[in-house]
């Protein structure tokens, strides 16, 4: 309870007319009235209601302000959000207008660094496509062994150059009609595919190979 000056019973309180209008003389009229006479408990009653109602209305306000607070901080970070992914879907989209339009045609691979082989030859032309950074190419080569049963292989050129940082940025597979079968990767040193298999006899036999690399700067 607020602590007041003593009152004496028998205190009066009128409202008089013309008085201007504000909360506390509107609870004043509203409550009390024009009350002729007032004991002095009865006055911190009344005082003690205003007040209590006051500091009620400001905590309700803190509240509400505190939740205003909160809904914008989540709104703000939403924002965030939301203008973080548009600049990432920028971002790809640049990326995918700037790649380079479907393209398509023939080649004919220059090989080197043979392994185990007394004759290579190219049947023809090979056939490479590409789609973005991503080139396929397949063809076929007469490859005769030296040894049976050794390792065999050579290194081909590429249609569209890459700089190849792993032997994992070029992958691809060699098969034939008489069972060989083997692998291509990439040759790092000088950016070629290199093609390695089992050889079965010293006969010159065709291996058909295809593989996928990237276009790295």
């Amino acid at each position: 309870m607020i602590k007041l000056p003593p009152l004496q019973s028998g205190f009066r309180i009128v409202t008089p007319d013309g008085v201007p209008t504000n909360e506390f003389q509107t609870y004043w009229n509203t409550v009390l009235g024009s009350v002729e006479e007032l004991d002095a408990t009865a006055i911190y009653d009344a005082i003690d209601v205003v007040l209590a109602a006051a500091v009620a209305a400001q905590s309700s306000a803190d509240a509400a302000q505190t939740d205003a607070d909160t809904a914008q901080a989540t709104a703000n970070t939403a924002l965030a959000d939301a203008a973080a992914a548009q600049s990432d879907a920028d971002t790809a989209n640049a990326a995918i207008a700037a790649l380079p339009a479907f393209a398509s045609g023939t080649y004919n691979p220059t090989g080197s660094n043979t392994l185990n082989t007394s004759a290579t030859s190219s049947y023809g032309s090979f056939l490479w496509s590409r789609q973005g950074d991503m080139v396929h190419v397949s063809g076929c080569y007469s490859v005769t062994s030296a040894v049976a049963g050794g390792q065999t292989g050579l290194d081909i050129t590429l249609p569209v150059a890459s700089n190849l940082a792993a032997f994992q940025d070029l992958i691809g597979n060699v098969t034939s009609n008489v069972g060989i079968a083997g692998a291509v990767f990439g040759e790092t040193t000088n950016d070629r595919a290199r093609i390695r298999f089992a050889s079965i006899d010293t006969v010159a036999r065709d291996i058909y190979i295809a593989f996928t690399y990237r276009v790295l700067p």
